[in-house]
This record gives C-alpha cells, sequence and structure tokens, in this order.
C-alpha cells in the first residue's frame, strides 16, 4: 500500500511538471519562439537536458543565428500579470526572425520563466543557485552550445551552410571557444562587448586609467592591483589541487574564475579560421583592449578579422546625452541598429 502511495505521488508530481511545461511552451510559442529541450551528453555538466528556444517558425530552411548570452542568472522569460515575454527578444531587429531562426540557450539549472516582479529572488533560491553555480564556467556553456548546434543541424529547417555564432560579454570566451574548439559546426563568428584578453586585465586596465585620471591615488591602487595578483595566484594554485577539494559553491566559483581567466579568448581566435567580426563600444572599458587585437592577428599572420567600433556606445550599445552638470538627458537603445550592421556582414 505505501508503495502505490509512492508510486500515485510521484506520477502526480510528474503530471504537474509536464502540464507546466506545456502551459510554457504555448506561452513561448506564443511570443514567437519554440521551446526544445535535449539531453545533456556532457559527463562535467550536474544537470540532466539542456533547455533553449527557437525563433518560428521553423517550417522553411533558414540560417542559424546562435545568441550567447552574458553573464547573470536571468531566466530567457518573464510573467508580469498576464504579460509573457521574452527578456532579450527586444535586442533584435523586426526582420531577424524572417531571416534567421535565432536560437537562445537558457542558463543551466534556472528556470526558464519567471515574475518579473520577484526577478531578485532567483539568486535568493538556495537549490536553484546551487544548479547554476556548478555549470557556470567556460567549459559548460562550449559544450552545452556545441550539442545545441549538432542537435539542430540534423533539422531540415537550419540551412547547415550558414550557421552564426554571436556571443555578447561573457558570451564573447564561449563564442571564441566554441569556434576554435567546433569550427567545422560554425560558419562565422562575431564577439560582442568583452576583451580577447582575461577578466582581470580589464579590472587592471580599469584601476590605471583611474590613477591616470588622478581619481584614485596610486598606493590604493597598488593595494588593488596586489589583491587581483594574490587572488589569481590562488586559483592557480587551487586548480593544481583542485581534485583534493570538496565539491561546495566556493569549488565551482574558483572553477568559473579559473576557466574564464585562465586561458583568454585570443589564445582561442588566433586558433579560428572562419571569419571573425568583432563588436564593441569605444565608452565600454570592458571592451577597451580590443584595440590590440589587430595587431595580435598581424603577428600571426591572420586576415580572417574584421573590428565594427562604436563611437560613444557603451557595454549595451546605448548612447547617452549629458546636460553641463554630467546628468544624462538621454539615453538611446541602439541594439537593433548595431544588430542589423552585424547582419549586414555576415551576408557579405
Amino acid at each position: 500500500m505505501k508503495m502505490f502511495n509512492l508510486l500515485a505521488v510521484i506520477l502526480f508530481s510528474f503530471q504537474i511538471v509536464n502540464a507546466q511545461i506545456e502551459k510554457e511552451s504555448i506561452s513561448i510559442n506564443k511570443c514567437g519562439f519554440n521551446y526544445f529541450s535535449i539531453k545533456d551528453t556532457s559527463k562535467e555538466s550536474t544537470i540532466d537536458s539542456i533547455r533553449f528556444i527557437v525563433s518560428s517558425p521553423i517550417s522553411s530552411k533558414k540560417a542559424m543565428l546562435l545568441f550567447i548570452q552574458g553573464s547573470g542568472q536571468s531566466p530567457l522569460f518573464f510573467v508580469d500579470g498576464k504579460d509573457f515575454f521574452c527578456s532579450v527578444s527586444s535586442l533584435f531587429p523586426k526582420d531577424f526572425m524572417e531571416k534567421y531562426h535565432i536560437v537562445i540557450i537558457s542558463k543551466p539549472g534556472l528556470p526558464i520563466s519567471y515574475d518579473f516582479n520577484h526577478r531578485n529572488q532567483i539568486a535568493d533560491n538556495q537549490q536553484v543557485r546551487s544548479k547554476f553555480i556548478r555549470n557556470d564556467n567556460l567549459d559548460y556553456y562550449v559544450k552545452a552550445s556545441a550539442q545545441v548546434i549538432t542537435y539542430l543541424l540534423k533539422k531540415d529547417f537550419i540551412d547547415t551552410n550558414k550557421v552564426y555564432i554571436v556571443g555578447h560579454s561573457q558570451g564573447y570566451s564561449v563564442a571564441a571557444k566554441l569556434a576554435c574548439n567546433f569550427s567545422k559546426l560554425i560558419t562565422k563568428v562575431v564577439c560582442m562587448s568583452s576583451n580577447p584578453f582575461d577578466r582581470q586585465s580589464i579590472s587592471i586596465y580599469s584601476l590605471k586609467k583611474k590613477e591616470m585620471l588622478n581619481e584614485l591615488p596610486s598606493n590604493n591602487v597598488q593595494q588593488k592591483l596586489d589583491s587581483i595578483y594574490q587572488h589569481q595566484k590562488l586559483v592557480s594554485q587551487w586548480y593544481l589541487k583542485k581534485d583534493s577539494f570538496p565539491q561546495d559553491d566556493n569549488y565551482f566559483n574558483f572553477l568559473n574564475d579559473y576557466s574564464f581567466n585562465f586561458y583568454p579568448p585570443i589564445n582561442y581566435l588566433l586558433k579560428v579560421d572562419k571569419p571573425i567580426l568583432i563588436v564593441y563600444g569605444t565608452n565600454d572599458d570592458a571592451s577597451a583592449l580590443n584595440d590590440y587585437l589587430p595587431l595580435c592577428f598581424y603577428r600571426n599572420q591572420k586576415d580572417n578579422l574584421t573590428i565594427l567600433r562604436l563611437h560613444n556606445l557603451d557595454h549595451n550599445y546605448f548612447s547617452n546625452t549629458y546636460d553641463a552638470s554630467g546628468k544624462i538627458i538621454k539615453n538611446e537603445f541602439n541594439w537593433p541598429s548595431i544588430l542589423t550592421s552585424v547582419s549586414t556582414w555576415l551576408d557579405k
């Protein structure tokens, strides 16, 4: 009898989960996307499936555009009262849905949709947060992306000669390594709003900039630099002995740090033979070191690099207008126009 009751509870729970997935799928479809879930075959992953969306309709063959998000713990969709909307769909020009099958992968361990008014609570949910942290590293994102591409290349609605990778912010590093390690799967790669070196190089650049502008005294800058060096030394030592540490949240935070800092994008980009487009705003400190990238390519006898340098735009391509006191009086959203320029390059 106890076994029967347990089985009944399991079946009831399964029905609830399936009903929720079906309800979300209907809402996702109304937003212009199709919902997919595939088994995660990566040995390192601690979740069993990779969930992603593909823009509708999927009745005709089109180029694939895999958009790789930046860092953070945001779901793909939000629910606001009766409204159900995609968190990133406003980035894309209206004609992108007609031109490409836009593919976006959900962050590991996060719900695919969440209440917009309680979005800040996602990071407070320990169970969700733990699943996310355990997979929040460069290798996971690359392998998950490769699995999604491999799956979709078998579908009739994908033009296998036009597989484009577009990575923004943290996605810059993912796109670079993905293009290097899985070059045969892709046609072109676009890296946006980050830099070809490690994350710490940007922190160091920003500190030196503040020192030169007298925004920080030199002794404070030196203290912060020493702190960066010491931490990276600690991460390096941790990696050599990582198998002896318990796999708790602290372990996976170190893994994230190591994965994004100890083998930077430049090492991958220089091995990529497919066309590469680098996109960044001149008002974005995180992207400043891209100005050195052409020199690296020239020195390695490579000519597959194109730079799109956007004057007066920030990390997310906003252009700000200031008054005499320095207050922002106009804030212009430029994502659709930037992606139109990216599309023009992809078409060449």
